[in-house]
C-alpha cells in the first residue's frame, strides 16, 4: 500500500487520501483479504496446538 500511496509526489492531503482509499480497494478487490484472513487463522490454530510456544515449524 505504501509503494502505492508514494509512487509519486504527493500535492496535498486530499491527494494522499485518494491514494490510500484507492490502494485499499484495490487489495481488497483482488481478494488479499481473503487470503491474509485464512493465513491468520492458520497461524492462530498452529500457535494453539504449540501452547503458544514455538509454532512456525509447523505451518
Amino acid at each position: 500500500m505504501k509503494e502505492k500511496a508514494y509512487s509519486k509526489p504527493i500535492e496535498s492531503v486530499a491527494e494522499l487520501r485518494e491514494r490510500v482509499s484507492q490502494a485499499a480497494e484495490d487489495i481488497n478487490s483482488r481478494g488479499y483479504t481473503r487470503l491474509i484472513s485464512r493465513s491468520f487463522l492458520r497461524r492462530c490454530r498452529a500457535c494453539i496446538e504449540a501452547d503458544g510456544k514455538q509454532f512456525e515449524h509447523l505451518l
